[in-house]
């Protein structure tokens, strides 16, 4: 899991080789966060200030640093769950879990079939959606999420 991410091209099927930039950015006052896409993860956060303080192009270098950057500034460290941990969960999580959409009252509105559905439909991001799953974060848009079953995995008794 490096910075190098795969694209198939054209009707000959060539496979090329993308990098994928990591950024580590600074909310003042706020927080010291990874993204690659950091534009739309800060303007999600509800802000519209913010400043880079680093580029990678490795996963797990970058979540070292942020972890260390984090510290220096004084910010809450995301010690327990690194960067690259968040992006694998996200990766294998929003594909097989039931997702039920609840208002702030916890009355279930809908039922979706994976975290990415759910966040297609209610134009919420993924990662929005794991970290309510998760606990990381309290609501989204006005919703909250409850995972429900694992889709197409049998279990065994």
């Amino acid at each position: 899991m490096g910075g190098f991410r795969s694209r198939w091209l054209g009707s000959n099927r060539r496979q090329l080789k993308i990098k994928i930039m990591y950024y580590i950015y600074h909310i003042k006052g706020v927080k010291i966060g990874c993204s690659t896409q950091v534009n739309k993860r800060v303007k999600a956060q509800g802000y519209t200030e913010f400043e880079i303080l680093e580029e990678h192009i490795d996963i797990y270098e970058v979540s070292k640093r942020e972890i260390e950057l984090q510290k220096q500034y004084g910010y809450e460290s995301d010690n327990r769950n690194p960067y690259y941990v968040s992006v694998q969960k996200i990766k294998t999580a929003h594909k097989r879990r039931e997702v039920f959409a609840t208002n702030l009252s916890d009355n279930t509105i809908t039922k979706y079939n994976s975290i990415k559905e759910a966040g297609l439909a209610l134009n919420i991001l993924q990662a929005n959606i794991h970290a309510i799953i998760n606990g990381t974060q309290k609501t989204a848009k006005g919703y909250k999420f409850k995972a429900g079953r694992l889709v197409g995995i049998k279990s065994i008794t």
